[in-house]
Order: structure tokens, then sequence, then C-alpha cells
């Protein structure tokens, strides 16, 4: 499933994982759509990676097929929705192109009108090369992966219009309790308006609405207002509560859709980041979608693993690096009451790969994706763009900017950020509501970790303001497995522990900022054209675990360090 629930509780839908036939060229790296006959046969499992780390197609970058039959129980409209394709997607349903997506940390949907009841063939054209098309997915500081790495479900809606979602906005009222408002996202493909009956409910309270949904589809707004017992969402005690959306005509319901909400406030005052009117200090990880087994497509298992660790490591908050995260793991964090820093998919790139043709359209959609798809999930508190890019640039800035505009227009109750290392010359930093520094002292160079944070804050005193700062990474390198306990060597185990004891040490209880995100939770696979000299291995060997998460030694000093802060704090 494309969540760890159903959100459409009276829909006939069917899930669409398992084994799919995948097509690859017999050489070279093309495979057109209608040229699959003639491709090399290899039935992997979805979600999968077309390139673990074991077998022919390790390393594998170019295009190939994926094909399944489904099968419609009875004649209508058709929804077939994709959690994630790596990374430039072309649907065809019995051979005619329905959907196409480039990047695969977003969801995405096919729509048809109507198919026939039977037997129907999805055939998904996908490419992963890096190249004219593709300004966001180049070799980078983590590995691509290529395939369909995220569920694939069927959607069957009884009748039309049906719902897609329902956005929620939270804020507290003055006088106690909360205000919801809530816009139902409902399509209509057909050439004729439609009546019908909305109704939205939480925590007891319905709001409802008769409508009428143009053809192609409207977006109807309903209010509630929740009374002060209902509790607050928080990482103590991370309440949801079911909210639930139905459409009815004379018949009765036909169609519903559900998500689960928490009720909190984020917001900046002064230098601090306020939960629910308390300040908050974020102890946090950066973490990749990436591990030894199952590459960028991890099972739920798997996810909460990770969260079970992250919270041994008594930290409070994780970075989706560098990308919108799968939305189970979203779900996870809700539950589990995990602050979440989300950003868009755009790492490290410099001026000149910014200005690829499709860069900026590229970033933006993951962007505005991002919020349109996950807004509702109360973990997220701060939403992040464009990590380590082009900040020092008149250009860059214009994407920076955009980026925020498009982000704000969608979404006013979360702070906006990203994380820098353009320490000398950033022009940017005026435009976020939270700024972020990346900084690595005693790795890359040997400063002192206080010495090198009070620059900045010295330097962009000004563009900056009191605003609150966060350290969003800071880290250093460890090979699993390699001990040097006498000298604590870079690269050792012992020395990562000692480093990470070191920045912690100068930078938890530094008054001006509001946390540290340690890089990174698990170490990495990275494309072998990125940096092999600096990888060893090909790996980014900076995480507290290792690929298949046995934690090295540096995890218990962060675990400690993490916990004597929590301690002090209170």
């Amino acid at each position: 499933m494309l969540r760890i629930f159903s959100p459409h509780p009276a829909r006939c839908w069917q899930c669409l994982d398992g084994t799919w036939s995948h097509f690859f060229p017999q050489s070279g790296t093309t495979l057109s759509a209608d040229g699959w006959r003639d491709g090399c046969r290899v039935d992997l499992e979805v979600p999968g990676c077309w390139d673990p780390d074991v077998g022919r197609l390790v390393e594998w970058r170019g295009q190939g097929v994926a094909r399944r039959s489904f099968v419609m129980d009875r004649p209508g409209p058709a929804i077939l929705r994709f959690g994630g394709v790596g990374h430039t997607a072309t649907v065809f349903v019995d051979g005619r192109p329905v959907a196409a997506h480039h990047d695969g940390h977003t969801a995405f949907e096919a729509v048809v009108a109507h198919l026939t009841a039977g037997e129907h063939d999805v055939l998904v054209h996908v490419d992963s090369g890096f190249g004219p098309a593709s300004g966001l997915n180049i070799p980078n500081d983590y590995f691509v992966y290529g395939g369909l790495i995220r569920p694939v479900e069927l959607h069957q809606p009884r009748r039309v219009p049906w719902l897609r979602r329902v956005d929620v906005t939270v804020t507290p009222r003055a006088g106690g309790g909360w205000r919801v408002d809530a816009i139902a996202r409902l399509a209509n493909p057909e050439d004729a308006a439609v009546s019908v009956d909305l109704s939205v409910r939480l925590c007891g309270v319905e709001a409802r609405a008769a409508v009428r949904v143009a053809p192609g589809g409207s977006d109807e707004r309903l209010s509630l207002e929740l009374p002060a017992t209902a509790a607050s969402w928080s990482p103590a005690a991370p309440v949801l509560y079911w909210l639930d959306a139905t459409l009815a005509d004379a018949g009765g319901v036909y169609d519903g859709w559900r998500d689960r909400i928490g009720l909190r406030e984020i917001r900046c005052e002064g230098d601090r980041l306020l939960l629910n009117g308390e300040p908050i200090f974020l102890c946090g990880v950066n973490r990749h979608e990436d591990h030894g087994e199952h590459g960028g497509a991890l099972p739920v298992r798997a996810m909460r693993r990770d969260i079970e660790l992250i919270r041994q490591l008594n930290a409070n908050a994780v970075r989706t690096s560098h990308y919108p995260n799968d939305e189970r793991f979203l779900d996870l964090c809700d539950e589990a009451g995990l602050l979440v820093w989300e950003e868009n998919h755009a790492r490290g790139q410099g001026l000149d790969q910014m200005r690829h043709p499709a860069f900026r359209r590229q970033a933006l959609d993951s962007a505005q994706e991002m919020v349109e798809q996950h807004r509702n999930h109360p973990s997220i508190i701060l939403w992040g763009v464009m990590n380590e890019c082009a900040s020092e640039a008149p250009e860059g800035r214009d994407m920076y900017a955009e980026q925020f505009t498009a982000i704000r227009a969608r979404d006013l109750t979360r702070p906006t950020t990203y994380a820098s290392c353009r320490h000398g010359n950033d022009i940017c930093q005026d435009l976020p509501d939270v700024c972020g520094w990346n900084i690595y002292p005693q790795w890359y160079h040997d400063g002192d970790p206080v010495a090198e944070l009070n620059g900045l804050l010295d330097r962009y005193r000004a563009p900056m303001g009191r605003k609150p700062v966060i350290v969003s990474e800071v880290g250093a390198g460890g090979i699993p497995g390699l001990r040097d306990p006498l000298r604590r060597s870079k690269w050792s185990e012992d020395g990562q522990a000692e480093i990470l004891g070191r920045q912690l040490d100068g930078l938890l209880f530094h008054p001006r900022i509001c946390g540290v995100f340690i890089w990174q939770f698990c170490d990495v696979r990275v494309d072998l054209a990125w940096n092999a000299i600096g990888r060893p291995g090909g790996i980014n060997d900076k995480g507290l675990v290792d690929r298949w998460r046995r934690p090295k030694l540096a995890f218990s000093t962060v675990a400690e360090r993490f916990a004597r802060h929590r301690d002090e704090a209170r």
C-alpha cells in the first residue's frame, strides 16, 4: 500500500505490488516503450530497484520497461497510483499513453476515464539515465535508484465525481480549541457537472455541503470548530484523529477518503521554534532512503526499524535528505512523534548544473508536489528546499525565492528553510524563516566547532536577523569495522566517535541555535561517477549505523550527548 492504512475505505482498489516483468536493452542503454519485446526479460519485485548491490543490474543506468496486467471487475474509470518511479516514467494502458512524471520521490497518478470490464495491460517506460531530460537526477553523493521503487495501486471509483484527497489547515483558536479548514479535491472527468453531498467529520464534529462539481473537478471548502477537549499532537503525546470525508447521492455513500490528523501549531518567535507555544530544540539525524538489502525501496518493517534506532539515539527529529520521503515513513513519524524537516529534491547543484534547461522546472515541481501530497502530516514542521545549491549567485537566489513563494502559496502554517554550505558568499539568508548551516569542523578541516558557528553568526548577522538557526549537518566518516582505539585516526570508528563527541559538546548548548542534525543516520551508496576518492568503497560512511543498520561506535556517543541535552534542558 502507498500508506500504512487505506485512505479509501469505500472504494474498490487493488494493490499491484508483486512480480512485474521487466525488459532491458540487449545492448546499450535505450529501449523504447514499444520495443520491449526485443528486450531482455527479468522478473523483478515491485516495489524494488533495478540496481541492487548484487546481480547483473548493478550500476545499471538507462531505459527499461516494467509490465503487468490487471483486471477491472466492472466497466468504468480507473486510477493507477504510483508512489514513486525512479526517475522518469511514462505510463501506458493497453498501449495508450496516460501519464508521465519526472523524479522518483513524489507520487503521481494516471487517470483513465473509462475501461471495459476484464483484463488490461499496464506498461511503464522508465529512464534512470543522466542526460538532457534530467536536471535533478545527476551523479551525486547518494545513489539514484531506477525502477518502481514505491508501491503501485489500482483504484476503481464507483461513479463520478470522486474524492482525490482532502487538504487540511489546523490553527489554534484564541479561546481554546482548534479550527480546521478542509479543502476537498474532487475529480470529474465527465463533460457535465454533477451534484453530490459532501461531508467531512473530525473529532465528532461534522460539516456538510451540497456541491456541484464542474467538468474537470472542483475544490470544495468546509470548516470545523473543534472543542478544547481535543488533544494536541506533540512528540510526548502524538495523538492522531481520523478525518473522514464522504460523497453521497440518493443511493447513499459511494466514495470516501480518510487521513490521520494531528492538532498542533509550529511557528517561529524570535530565534526560537515553538511547538504548541513551547520552545523546542531539534536533536536530529539526516536520513537517506538507502539500505544494504533493499536499496532505495525500503519496506515498512525496515522503516520501523529505522525509527526504533533513531529513538535509541535519543533524537526527536529527522531530515529527509535530500528529497521527499516515502509517505509510509511519514505515517510512522506521525505515530512516533518524530519531528520532520522535509525537503524537495535538489542537492549540491552548482550554478552550471542549475542552468540545466530542466532543473528549474523539476526542482519547483518537486517542492510543490511535496507540499501538496504531504501537508496533512503533523510530524512535518519544516519545509526545506535545495540543499547546498548555488545560494551565492543571483540566479540561484531567484530559484530559492521562487520555491519559497510556491511553498507559502500552498501552506503558511510551517516555516521554510534550506541548508547552506556557502559560508563566505551566501546571498539568500534573508529568504527563509529558519536558517540552516552545514558545517564539518574536525573532519574537513581542524577548526573549532563553536568558532566556526560563531563566525557564520557574525558574518550573516544582518540578513539572518533574529531568525532561528539550525546546524543542519555536522559529522564525520567512519568505515564500519575499522578500529583504531590508540590513534583514533580519521576513517576509523574510534575517530568518528571522538570527532562527533567534540562537535556535539561544542554545539548542542550554543545559545543561538535551536537544533543540530547529525550527518548522517546510515551509510549510503553513492554514484561512482561522483567522488570515488573521498568515498571509500563507493559509500558515504558518515552514518551512525552502516547500510545494514549495524551501529558503529559513534552511535552510543551521539545517544549519550543527545540524552544529556534532553536531561539538562528539562
